[in-house]
């Protein structure tokens, strides 16, 4: 199991990403706000050709918005 963390926004928030040698991927409280947010996610994503399976969001938050 591989863990990338992520902060994002202004508040901030904590984002992760965890993948196994399958390349599905699980994406934990995507909180992008800003464009370059989304776009450091994705290309995150798109670099290491993961499959994402899943957005979780782990709790309800004007700060967690999916990306």
């Amino acid at each position: 199991m591989k863990i990338k963390r992520f902060e994002f926004n202004m508040f901030p928030v904590n984002c992760y990403v965890l993948w196994d040698d399958t390349k599905e991927a699980v994406v934990i409280d995507p909180g992008c706000f800003y464009e370059e947010e989304k776009q450091a996610l994705k290309k995150f994503i798109l670099t290491n050709e993961l499959n994402v399976k899943h957005l979780l969001n782990t709790h309800l938050s004007s700060a967690i918005r999916s990306c």
